[in-house]
């Protein structure tokens, strides 16, 4: 209804709804592209000296109690409602051309109204819903993934390597110990292009169970990371 008040209609002749009744032209300020790009400012108190004062984020709608936005956090996986947002609707951006902007100190005054970038003419619906697509919902367990072959094929393709690189040993479980779980870890990796790259799943343990000199008095990691290889290998050269 508040957008068929601020609309043509053949009812009212040359006008708008709102304008024919109040006798003055609507505000169309707030209104946003859905689905765009803006960014929502962090409080203070919520904040380091060296964090960022705004986060990235996308805008699905408006408040129906309060004159604020619905905004969707794709790092906390939450919606929010607030007043505090800057858009940005330019075409040219995207999450991972425009890291200045990310990183920029933005500005914000509580109840103030930002006005986003000029645009012209319509944007396709599909454009829209490819930058809308940024959320993407990962298994929170094993029970989720079974519904999905996506997911079982990483799962079956994690045992593979398990087996291979025969990273367990089968010993004798200790007296009045109990015996430490396991839990399945799923990520999505994505290109530098925001597109899916494959599904990947780690089988875990639950190491937060354990005492250190009493469950174990060992520390490892489990992955030797590559940069690291390559900085072991140049001080090896270096001192000879």
């Amino acid at each position: 209804m508040f957008l068929l008040n601020r609309l043509p209609t053949k009812a009212v002749k040359g006008k708008t709804p709102i304008e024919a009744w109040y006798g003055q032209k609507p505000s169309l300020q707030n209104l946003k592209i859905f689905g765009c790009v803006c960014f929502s400012h962090v409080p203070q108190v919520k904040r380091d000296k060296l964090d960022k004062k705004a986060e990235p984020d996308i805008f699905i709608g408006y408040s129906s109690i309060t004159k604020a936005y619905k905004i969707f956090k794709p790092q906390r996986r939450k919606i929010l409602v607030s007043r505090d947002v800057q858009f940005v609707e330019d075409e040219k951006w995207s999450w991972d051309s425009n890291k200045e902007h990310q990183n920029s100190d933005l500005s914000f005054k509580q109840d103030e109204n930002f006005d986003d970038l000029p645009t012209r003419g319509t944007g396709l619906l599909s454009d829209i819903y490819q930058r809308c697509s940024v959320a993407i919902l990962e298994p929170a367990g094993n029970e989720e993934a079974e519904n999905d072959p996506r997911w079982m094929v990483a799962i079956q393709e994690e045992l593979r390597m398990i087996e291979k690189n025969q990273t367990w040993e089968l010993v004798d479980r200790p007296e009045h110990r109990k015996v430490s779980g396991v839990k399945w870890v799923f990520r999505t990796k994505l290109n530098a292009d925001g597109s899916i790259n494959k599904h990947k799943a780690r089988l875990v343990v639950k190491g937060y169970a354990q005492v250190f000199g009493v469950d174990y008095s060992e520390t490892f990691a489990l992955v030797a990371r590559l940069d690291t290889i390559r900085l072991l290998l140049a001080l090896t050269a270096q001192n000879g």
